[in-house]
């Protein structure tokens, strides 16, 4: 979006405790995979018996079957119950405890219901509202069971023999896969977020850090430490671009990088970042990123027409003749923030200082009014430049992740490009 509150429309979704999701103060466990039945004489009990006691133990944590181990726990309670109504040589209605009485529904009298083996199982694994006023076949022995853990009080607890069946029963699954897959790490994590919001927040950065700037680290720059900052910022910039590209295994992953570094780059271009312009294009043209030839020609004409007029822009002929055009119409109308590329600046007193002389006679005593003129009119550039501030909110979150993706060297980038991308006649 666009705007100081755009970022609170991309921030990730936070993850859930303990991998799982919460219906009160109940547990909510995961499916597993089935585990096989073994019979009196196996290594320990079966899991539908670890169902069954984890049920009678700890009534307050709502599981999640399958069909197969519903139906087998149904009919496990019918069973008991006519065994029940055998030995006491009725067919009445069984009593019911104090805490179920109010939530069992009238029985049908004699009438014996079956579990339906037809139902399926996203049906039978839809959980009851909170009231137990819309359970489906609540009259049931699973019915009665399901009344009795929406029934549990908030904060009953679950004692240590439940806590180790409970343990003994499932794996907890990683969030975002199966049980037992450890999700791939994302090779852009800027990508969850919008070249919008991404473009603000590092142009806030590179912003504080241009007018922080005073007449003394301009002019001599070589010895300044907050020059050097700026200097070593946009080399990680460019570093950063080819590192996420690079880290994508695919094709058609390693375009999408391209066309997203493209998005941004054009993004910077607008909000008159033109420093952001000169390090993502730095690195989009680095020789590790641009030797791709099966990953740029995977990238759609629209994105290739957008780098074409940002490179352009920052074309170096006649002294970035089109970049000092750019930020001369900024000067004139000094209404809009800007972050300049300080190399434009840092170019020309180098010439200045190194390449004129400070005096015009042999004896050092007239002055070269003209060179220091001249130095005076790139200070007064910059003074003006750094008057307007960016109005855009900072997204602490964005900012650790710029601060904390790790980065390739170069070195390490051109061996992965050629990994990626062997060249012709070396490829396997």
């Amino acid at each position: 979006g666009s705007g100081p509150g755009d970022s609170a429309e991309d921030l990730r979704p936070p993850e859930l405790p303990n991998g799982g999701e919460h219906a009160g103060n109940s547990a909510r466990v995961r499916d597993a995979p089935a585990r096989p039945s073994q019979g009196a004489g196996g290594a320990g009990p079966s899991r539908l018996q670890l169902l069954k006691q984890l049920q009678e133990e700890a009534p307050n944590v709502v599981l999640y079957m399958s069909s197969q181990e519903k139906v087998g726990l149904e009919r496990v309670a019918l069973e008991k119950v006519r065994t029940d109504r055998r030995e006491s040589g009725s067919v009445q209605q069984r009593p019911t405890s104090s805490k179920t009485a109010s939530l069992e529904a009238p029985r049908r009298s004699t009438q014996t219901i079956e579990p339906n083996c037809n139902q399926s199982a996203g049906e039978q694994g839809r959980l009851p509202a909170r009231d137990g006023s819309h359970i489906e076949g609540r009259d049931t022995p699973l019915g009665i069971l399901a009344s009795k853990i929406i029934s549990q009080p908030k904060g009953s607890s679950v004692n240590k023999s439940s806590s180790e069946t409970f343990a003994a029963l499932i794996r907890r699954p990683r969030t975002g896969g199966p049980v037992g897959h450890k999700p791939a790490q994302e090779p852009n994590p800027l990508a969850s977020y919008s070249v919008r919001t991404i473009g603000k927040q590092i142009t806030l950065l590179e912003h504080k850090m241009f007018t922080a700037l005073n007449s003394d680290d301009i002019v001599h720059f070589k010895e300044s430490p907050r020059c050097k900052l700026i200097s070593e910022q946009f080399n990680r910039m460019g570093w950063l671009v080819g590192s996420i590209i690079l880290r994508h295994e695919h094709v058609k992953g390693r375009a999408k990088a391209i066309s997203y570094f493209i998005k941004l780059a054009k993004y910077m271009k607008e909000i008159r970042n033109y420093k952001g312009v000169m390090e993502l294009f730095a690195g989009l043209s680095q020789a590790a990123v641009k030797r791709l030839k099966r990953s740029w020609a995977a990238v759609s004409d629209r994105h290739m027409r957008t780098y074409q007029e940002l490179e352009e822009l920052v074309f170096p002929s006649q002294g970035f003749l089109n970049l000092r055009n750019a930020i001369k119409e900024i000067v004139g109308t000094p209404i809009f923030p800007v972050v300049p590329y300080m190399g434009l600046y840092l170019a020309d007193l180098v010439y200045l200082c190194d390449g004129q002389p400070s005096f015009v006679d042999s004896e050092k005593t007239v002055v070269n009014y003209e060179k220091f003129d001249l130095i005076g009119d790139v200070l007064y550039e910059v003074d003006v430049l750094q008057q307007n501030p960016y109005k855009f909110d900072v997204v602490p979150d964005i900012v650790d992740i710029l601060r904390n993706i790790p980065l390739m060297s170069e070195k390490d980038l051109f061996e992965q490009s050629l990994i990626l991308e062997p060249r012709k006649g070396r490829q396997a």
